[in-house]
């Protein structure tokens, strides 16, 4: 990556996605007063049902943060330069190499994704607990989505096929029972997983999915079933 490309997408992209972010963090912070009006025990006693909003709340605001910083950064005169002294091994220091700065671009990516994705999986091992779920064949969510139906199949299949890329550098290994292709598309992006090849998934994407992934979620949240289980304190 040139400098000159680094500033576009930085300068650029960055501010957007913070926007993206911030939408996304006022729809979780409606979803908390609905608590605080509706159900105020559950939310003064630390629930895990407004815990979850909560904690995508936080992963929300860390990689905000992330976006933010990097921004800052590349703002500074002569970032180049420092960026080749204090974060290039030397080996590469005489060269001007930047191409290290796409992997601090895919790592922010990676980790946004994988932010929201591990408090999911909080939330569904406290459901799992608490309806007695946990015998039997299955993934944790597939057997909660039996129940509340929220989470549309080809969703899950690409959460699968995202966290395997993760996994894999970026690359599409699938494994045991994952199909060879995965076709996602939303009102926003359209992702494209191919066996053995580099997916191009932009952040841009990654956003769109976290999105969808919080709409789902509060669909699952306020399920009757789920509704039903006592009072039972956030991991958090």
């Amino acid at each position: 990556m040139r400098k000159e490309e680094i500033e576009a997408e930085v300068l650029h992209n960055y501010p957007l996605f913070c926007k993206l972010l911030i939408n996304l963090e006022k729809g979780l912070n409606a979803g908390l007063k609905w608590y605080l009006k509706n159900e105020p025990d559950l939310f003064k006693q630390r629930d895990f049902r407004p815990g979850t909003l909560g904690r995508y709340m936080s992963a929300s605001l860390s990689v905000r943060f992330h976006f933010d910083r990097t921004v800052d950064y590349i703002k500074q005169e002569n970032w180049d330069k420092d960026f080749i002294q204090t974060y290039t091994f030397e080996l590469m220091k005489e060269s001007g190499y930047l191409g290290h700065f796409k992997d601090i671009d895919q790592s922010i990516r990676f980790y946004l994704f994988h932010s929201f994705y591990h408090q999911l999986e909080t939330t569904i091992r406290i459901i799992i607990d608490k309806l007695n779920l946990a015998e039997g064949k299955g993934k944790p969510l597939d057997k909660v989505n039996k129940i509340v139906g929220c989470f549309p199949e080809d969703f899950i299949t690409c959460l699968d096929a995202l966290r395997n890329t993760i996994h894999n550098n970026g690359y599409y290994r699938p494994q045991f029972k994952q199909p060879k292709e995965v076709h996602y598309k939303n009102a926003q992006s359209e992702i494209h997983f191919k066996e053995n090849e580099r997916t191009a998934m932009t952040t841009k994407d990654t956003i769109s999915l976290i999105c969808e992934l919080a709409e789902f979620t509060e669909c699952l949240l306020k399920h009757p079933e789920i509704r039903k289980i006592e009072i039972t304190e956030d991991r958090n």
